[in-house]
């Protein structure tokens, strides 16, 4: 496994792990727990950062990267905000665009993979995802020292910025669902010419 991709593959490695440092920081009201997830998290961000370009540098670009570096860099926030919610440490209406976007990028993600052409990330994914990393610390961090406002803003920002992307990135998606219909098509018309052939028989 190529550094880039053992990037990823820790990056994945620490979604539970950070989610349960912020679900128990919050529950034991222990701002240390908290700050603790906060640095995992900031840390996850960075590597995100920094895997891609990385790849691209050393050349080594692999399927797994492509697939996995997406759904990662979801993961990593979906699972973060399961974490907050039901605490109060995340404002609910922002937290659900957010899950709602990410659900069904990853959805796509998935559809894109299975036909074999993976979307690729763009720049205003790449925003989109810092923004809700920014979001996330801020929350987090609010945990420990107390409401700042900068979560509540960085929180709706986040969220209207991530609605932007998710229609974009369905309007890019359209040649998926051509292409999905196209193979559904042809797997109708073979099982068609396949009953056929066994009827002839």
């Amino acid at each position: 496994m190529t550094v880039p991709d053992r990037l990823t593959a820790l990056r994945l490695l620490l979604v539970a792990p950070c989610a349960g440092l912020i679900a128990l920081g919050f529950a034991w009201r222990a701002p240390a727990l908290l700050y603790t997830a906060a640095a995992i998290f900031t840390g996850a961000g960075i590597s995100d950062a920094i895997d891609g370009p990385l790849a691209r540098r050393l050349a080594c670009e692999s399927r797994f990267g492509r697939i996995a570096d997406p759904i990662s860099d979801k993961l990593l926030i979906l699972a973060c905000l399961a974490a907050l919610c039901p605490f109060g440490g995340a404002p609910v209406i922002p937290a659900g665009v957010i899950a709602l976007r990410e659900i069904g990028s990853l959805g796509l993600w998935a559809l894109s993979a299975w036909l074999g052409a993976p979307l690729s990330p763009n720049v205003g994914g790449k925003s989109k995802f810092f923004l809700q990393c920014f979001a996330v610390v801020a929350l987090v961090i609010e945990g420990g020292v107390g409401p700042t406002g900068i979560g509540l803003w960085s929180s709706w920002t986040a969220a209207g910025w991530t609605a932007v992307t998710g229609v974009h990135q369905w309007i890019r998606s359209r040649g998926l669902w051509r292409a999905l219909g196209d193979q559904l098509r042809d797997g109708r018309g073979e099982r068609r010419t396949v009953r056929a052939a066994e009827e002839d028989r």
